[in-house]
């Protein structure tokens, strides 16, 4: 629940890195906004880490990217995800904790694609 999550003490704001919890609101603009980017920049890799892929719009977002063209690197520890039979040759599947495994998934990308660290 949202009024579980933790609280700064002086301002009350949520406590978080730039994400957003489950149960709160994108920011206003923001679907639009990934949308756009999805559709005209397009991306060459989607890392899906830690969810079962169910709660829109976020879920859609893989998948058109996946149309565009895009890798998936699923992290994910139950076998039974609904996108085990959709995977291409150029996918991946970590049937691992995402916090165990990340960091080295993470590293693995970075070598493949040539990103610096």
């Amino acid at each position: 629940m949202l009024s579980d999550l933790p609280r700064c003490p002086e301002c009350t704001q949520l406590l978080r890195p730039g994400v957003v919890w489950f149960g709160e609101r994108l920011a206003a603009g923001a679907p639009d906004c990934i949308d756009n980017w999805l559709l005209e920049d397009g991306i060459d890799l989607v890392i899906a880490a830690g969810t079962s892929l169910n709660v829109y719009p976020a879920a859609e977002w893989v998948t058109t990217a996946r149309d565009q063209g895009a890798s998936l690197a699923l992290i994910d520890p139950n076998r039974d995800h609904q996108l085990l039979d959709t995977l291409d040759s150029g996918d991946m599947f970590f049937e691992q904790d995402v916090t165990t495994v990340l960091p080295e998934v993470l590293d693995l990308l970075r070598r493949r694609w040539n990103i610096p660290t």
